[in-house]
């Protein structure tokens, strides 16, 4: 997701007329994600990540700096550059420093911090968290997806004033529930179905063993819902095990690994879609994009998520991993179609009127123009 974030945002700021450069690591082209070379980079790198120890990988990130810095002083000798939009990642800091070094204002966008991310087990905390408190002063300005990465970024004695809280978005242009096909149930021969459905990563945070568990008790009940899980990750081969273990063959579809074009038919083939779970301090961009395709969800009430969905009633919230109440909210949905309807068409409007990249772009520029000359953030 963090590619569809950078490239999304990207295109957005050059529609408000602004030329934007892209510095990226080696091996990832985030402009063209869905060349034959860039797929095949992406996956000899994607490969590595799940093979080497979290200590190795860290290691490289450390080192990972030093090829920026040669990329960074390329750009700001080529190029006239007004300021620095970085998606902060752990342990890198060389966009604060050439930001510092040449007096170039710089906005931080910070998704996570040193210490929280406790799926991967960072093991440099220290070192992070010693760096984190230097980037951050220097930084111009911060945006965080969540208010408690802002509480937790105030507690290192930053400046709240200079702390944004915006949660990620989505394209409606790309996810518009009008210019989709329809004929995937058929192609996936579930046409007659109720499809209860998750698009991600097949990954520890996402919990989907949680999600078949319920799904095999409402499946009971409701012998015609059909569950669709559309990703790839560590867990497939756990997934795939778990679904054949509880006798849900006919009753699951692993689509798999799926372009990312291709990711709103899979969701427009969708009844009801599910956030199994998610955490105190990031904003699902599932959740934006499930709701900018017209679909009910249902998803675990933390704060990022009610935050985004408490003034408009568009999602269908339950304690974060309590299965009863998971089911309870599956099962509410799957009685009430025209509710169904109701509350995705809602979650739509709210998506167009608050929730697009579009919108994030022009409270990037305000930001900027805050930070720079003085003036007021709308």
């Amino acid at each position: 997701m963090e590619g569809v974030h950078i490239r999304e945002i990207a295109y957005a700021l050059r529609k408000l007329g602004n030329e934007v450069y892209i510095l990226s690591p080696p091996g990832v082209d985030i402009e063209n994600p869905e060349t034959d070379s860039s797929k095949s980079k992406n996956r000899w790198i994607t490969k590595i990540y799940e093979v080497l120890p979290q200590s190795i990988l860290e290691i490289l990130r450390c080192f990972y700096n030093f090829f920026a810095y040669f990329r960074f002083k390329e750009a700001v000798r080529k190029y006239k550059i007004d300021f620095i939009y970085e998606r902060y990642a752990f342990l890198t800091w060389v966009g604060p420093y050439f930001a510092r070094k040449y007096r170039i204002p710089i906005i931080l966008e910070v998704n996570e911090a040193s210490g929280l991310d406790q799926v991967t087990g960072q093991v440099m905390v220290k070192l992070a968290t010693s760096l984190e408190k230097r980037i951050f002063k220097i930084a111009n300005a911060i945006i965080v997806v969540s208010n408690f990465l802002k509480r937790h970024i105030q507690k290192m004695g930053i400046n709240e004033d200079k702390v944004f809280v915006i949660p990620n978005a989505v394209n409606p242009e790309v996810f518009d529930p009008d210019t989709v096909e329809d004929n995937l149930r058929r192609k996936l021969d579930i046409e007659d179905k109720l499809i209860i459905g998750f698009v991600g990563i097949f990954l520890p945070w996402n919990n989907l063993e949680l999600l078949i568990d319920v799904f095999k008790e409402v499946t009971r009940e409701n012998p015609k819902t059909h569950l669709l899980l559309v990703g790839d990750g560590p867990l497939k081969n756990t997934i795939e095990r778990k679904v054949h273990q509880e006798g849900l063959r006919d009753k699951v579809t692993l689509a798999g690994k799926v372009n990312y074009r291709d990711v709103p038919k899979f969701i427009h083939s969708m009844d009801i879609c599910v956030i199994p779970q998610s955490n105190q301090y990031r904003s699902p961009v599932k959740l934006f994009e499930y709701m900018a395709m017209a679909k009910p969800v249902v998803a675990p009430c933390v704060e990022p998520i009610k935050s985004v969905i408490m003034e408009y009633e568009d999602v269908v919230l339950f304690e974060p991993g309590d299965r009863d109440l998971l089911k309870k909210a599956i099962r509410g949905l799957i009685e009430i179609k025209n509710s169904r309807k109701k509350i995705g068409n809602k979650a739509r409007k709210t998506i167009i009127k608050k929730y697009t990249w579009q919108n994030n772009a022009k409270k990037i520029v305000e930001i900027y123009k805050s930070s720079v000359h003085g003036q007021n953030v709308n």
